[in-house]
């Protein structure tokens, strides 16, 4: 957006550098969610996998 409007004004150069920071913080922005998706859904795996590995116990040692 803002380098359409600086496109717009005849900012040949701060529309490149508008552009080129954007993506220098799109790019570590959206490895950095994907890798805190990656680690909440290991998470989750385990407080699920957790209870039934409780229960499998509890009723191993009841016999």
């Amino acid at each position: 957006m803002l380098g359409c409007r600086l496109r717009r004004l005849g900012y040949r150069r701060a529309t490149w550098a508008a552009d080129i920071g954007r993506g220098v913080v799109t790019i570590p922005a959206t490895m950095f969610a994907g890798l805190l998706r990656s680690v909440a859904l290991a998470v989750w795996a385990v407080l699920l996998g957790l209870s039934v590995w409780i229960a499998w116990r509890w009723l191993a040692l009841l016999g």
